[in-house]
């Protein structure tokens, strides 16, 4: 079992000195390859390999997995990593309910019983950086294995998870505005969410997000021009 020493006093960079407590325990374990630790802790060797390279705050189910592949208890690391998040500007405190708007969460259940495509669900958790698409044909699961995904990512979205369904199968999709507007009150904005135009709504909702991290899951799009603003 991989342990940390007792009285480690950090070196000035947390990220740093995170990255420097995973690398150690995985030595203490053996040195143990990354593609030997995927096995246990449910994540690409590659993942892994990054979370430990101390150039970016892995999220802390990560943190946590990495651990757990050591043979190690997680809660040695976490004063490391809630070190690194507070610096980082992060919310260092993924175990406890939100109590403020900042962490809103809109996800929908995520399903006890989701099995399968487990390395479909690893490629989305590592895209999930910029904007990504799932396409298929109605029915074979996107929107469950969006929701899953996105669960399993939350703790890198301190800022929040927003959610709609845009209904674009429907006779009528869902308007822009009215995602728009939505999205404004569960941010805070309820006065910006009565505004007359997409365009304003859109600029009202640039500024409510600004500087959080979110996710923002979009369910049943009918095209790009519906998602657009």
């Amino acid at each position: 079992m991989g342990r940390l020493e007792s009285q480690l006093e950090p070196q000035g960079d947390p990220l740093a000195d995170l990255a420097r407590q995973l690398r150690r325990l995985r030595e203490a374990d053996g040195r143990r390859a990354y593609r030997q630790l995927a096995k246990s802790a449910n994540f690409a060797p590659s993942t892994l390999a990054r979370a430990a390279n101390g150039r970016s705050l892995p999220s802390w189910e990560l943190t946590a997995a990495y651990v757990r592949a050591c043979g190690s208890d997680p809660e040695q690391v976490r004063p490391w990593w809630v070190r690194a998040a507070t610096r980082l500007g992060r919310n260092a405190g993924p175990f406890d309910p939100p109590e403020d708007v900042s962490a809103v969460c809109q996800l929908p259940a995520d399903l006890p019983d989701f099995t399968g495509r487990a390395s479909l669900v690893q490629q989305l958790c590592d895209a999930l950086s910029g904007v990504t698409v799932i396409s298929g044909l109605g029915g074979v699961g996107k929107t469950s294995l969006a929701v899953h995904v996105a669960h399993r990512v939350r703790a890198a979205f301190p800022g929040g998870q927003l959610y709609a369904d845009l209904r674009g199968t429907d006779v009528s999709p869902t308007v822009p505005g009215e995602i728009l507007a939505g999205f404004l009150r569960a941010l805070g904005s309820r006065e910006a969410a009565g505004l007359g135009s997409v365009a304003e709504q859109a600029a009202a909702y640039r500024s409510a997000s600004f500087d959080r991290r979110m996710l923002v899951l979009l369910d049943n799009a009918h095209d790009a021009s519906q998602i657009r603003p």
